[in-house]
């Protein structure tokens, strides 16, 4: 790759802002590009942990092109793939034409390249790369017997039993009918790793068991098959790009091992993401481990502590688990530790070799908060449950039976569904809302529309799936043009649902936080209002993300300032149900938020 290749010059005399008005590099990301190219011959890689709007795409696409590097992977959302593809030819002039890895014909043909050891620019998502990497294989019965998930649950009964005098297993017997399974020997080829068994089977015999008669149920694992470890040894990638580095926040996830094992020892690594560890601090030991294993040739020591637990002793703070009773819980002779902050906030980050985080030049302002009591039965119906566990509600045929809710962490979601609108049971016997449901928050949603956003395009926000399908029957009886975005929707919907929006075609969209936060651009033309009917529940890295589609550069500007030129008119409101989860959970959000963004905002590594 050419090292003169650039999208804009930078100018320097220009401001930021001035030259995002001009389509070109800002000075501050100009700057950022050359430190993440310094580092190259220093450490292993770089963590770019910019706010959204920051522009990390274009700047990770700029260093793998003045970089010089050949092999080079982009790992991005499945919904960004056409951005990277984009800004990729558009930053090089056209010099350059990453090649989609996915499961179409085309992807799986560039597969193929990429593991024969074409030089290119490459692009795939995480799941996908992970599929190629881990394979379902049966479990068998020795294995089966420390596997966990092996537990009473609501409706079914472990397989096998203990025979607590021997230590064995055994098939248990059901209520009605009993377990047709059982264990055969079978040669095994010499070498083959694993016990020579059949993978168990359950067999269902009960006719009041849920599952098809007489239809074998084999239980599998996944296991890792080094599968880019063996095929990359020949042909390493000289740069990974990893957007959106918190899917490898869990340091057990599949997706982790995927990542590690095609990182060789040449591998520059450029992490990309304002939350790259979530809402957990105990998190950034996975992603700072990714980005820079082994030794600091200078120090002597670790780039990071290799051990997660000396990790942890080192930077963080912990309390002892206890149970009911107050005696500490214990997990295989150890007792459970619960992660409560950092020792000093900021500092495992500014011990970094290169952490790069800029926060936004669009500060998110402070939400307007509206506060309502809940309607009648909706009161009833949480009153109902924090007292006896269970509440009445109207079945489809009408008809009303008990809701019962069995753990605490039910009876928290139960609560706040309760509080945005009445429950039912629809035909299936899944706990809904029906079309003529009680909920509070439509009252001011429509005030909000209706009186002080007449005419505007506005989002709405909340956490239920089955709430914002409510609110879109809802809006669209009244008239309304509204359409919900949820988990439901296939990636073509999603995109004709933004394409849609932005276009005007579609006044209102009811939004699920949890499928709308990453990997969406281009909204913030269209809108600039936001009403919030809930929050993400302890997610408040999610809740800013969501927040960010609207709050970014290219936002409307609507107003006119004292200067007499335009400005925004962003605005976004709270409805908020008194004295119900929302209400309690929102300081509990404060706080997390405040806490967040101090162990993110470190001093930036020079």
């Amino acid at each position: 790759m050419s090292d003169a290749i650039k999208f804009l010059p930078c100018d320097w005399s220009l401001t930021d802002e001035e030259a995002r008005a001009q389509g070109r590099i800002t000075p501050d990301q100009e700057w950022a590009i050359l430190r993440i190219l310094e580092e190259r011959g220093r450490s292993r890689g770089v963590i770019l942990a910019d706010e959204q709007g920051g522009g990390k795409t274009l700047m990770g696409t700029e260093a793998a092109l003045r970089g010089g590097f050949e092999r080079v992977l982009f790992i991005g959302l499945p919904n960004t793939h056409d951005q990277w593809v984009e800004r990729i030819a558009l930053q090089s002039d056209g010099q350059v034409q990453a090649r989609v890895m996915n499961g179409s014909k085309a992807g799986k043909e560039n597969l193929a390249r990429f593991l024969a050891g074409e030089p290119g620019f490459y692009v795939a998502g995480s799941h996908y790369l992970t599929t190629q990497d881990f394979q379902s294989e049966p479990l068998y019965w020795d294995e089966a017997r420390a596997v966990e998930t092996l537990k009473r649950s609501a409706n079914t009964r472990p397989l096998f039993k203990i025979v607590h005098k021997t230590g064995d297993m055994e098939l248990r017997d059901r209520k009605r009918g009993r377990f047709a399974g059982e264990l055969t020997l079978v040669d095994r080829e010499e070498g083959a790793i694993g016990p020579a068994y059949e993978p168990w089977i359950e067999t269902v015999t009960d006719v009041g068991v849920i599952g098809p008669a007489q239809e074998p149920v084999r239980k599998t694992k996944s296991v890792h098959q080094e599968f880019y470890r063996r095929k990359l040894k020949k042909h390493p990638l000289d740069l990974i790009v990893f957007d959106e580095m918190q899917l490898i926040a869990n340091k057990h996830a599949p997706t982790r091992r995927t990542i590690l094992s095609m990182s060789g020892e040449q591998t520059f690594r450029l992490g990309m993401s304002g939350t790259w560890f979530h809402n957990d601090v105990d998190n950034m030991f996975s992603g700072s481990r990714w980005v820079w294993p082994g030794v600091d040739p200078e120090t002597g020591r670790s780039y990071v502590e290799s051990n997660h637990r000396n990790w942890r002793e080192l930077w963080l703070t912990t309390e002892v688990v206890v149970d009911e009773d107050g005696w500490p819980i214990k997990r295989n002779g150890r007792q459970v530790e619960r992660v409560t902050g950092e020792k000093e906030l900021g500092a495992f980050v500014a011990s970094l070799p290169c952490y790069i985080r800029r926060e936004s030049l669009i500060p998110i302002p402070e939400a307007e908060v509206i506060l309502i009591d809940p309607l009648p039965r909706q009161k009833e119906q949480m009153e109902d449950l924090q007292r006896d566990l269970l509440t009445w509600v109207m079945t489809w045929d009408g008809e009303e039976e008990p809701l019962v809710v069995d753990m605490p962490p039910e009876l928290h979601t139960r609560l706040r569904q309760a509080a945005l609108a009445e429950l039912s049971f629809d035909d299936q016997g899944n706990v809904a809302m029906a079309d003529d449901a009680e909920s509070a928050v439509l009252a001011p949603l429509h005030g909000l529309l209706t009186r002080a956003w007449p005419g505007q395009q506005v989002a709405v926000y909340t956490d239920s799936k089955v709430f914002a399908k409510f609110v879109e029957r809802r809006m669209r009886a009244a008239g309304a043009n509204a359409r919900a975005w949820h988990g439901d929707l296939t990636k073509k919907q999603r995109a004709e649902l933004k394409e849609a929006f932005i276009a005007g075609e579609v006044q209102y969209l009811i939004a699920t936080i949890q499928s709308f936060g990453t990997g969406i651009d281009g909204l913030q033309k269209a809108c600039d209002k936001v009403i919030w009917l809930s929050e993400a529940d302890g997610n408040p890295a999610l809740n800013a993300q969501a927040i960010r589609r609207f709050l970014r550069p290219g936002m409307i500007l609507r107003a006119i300032g004292a200067d007499g030129q335009p400005v925004s008119d962003f605005r976004h409101v709270k409805v908020i149900v008194k004295d119900t989860p929302h209400e309690t959970g929102m300081q509990t959000l404060i706080h997390r938020a405040w806490m967040i963004r101090a162990s993110l905002a470190a001093p930036t590594a020079a």
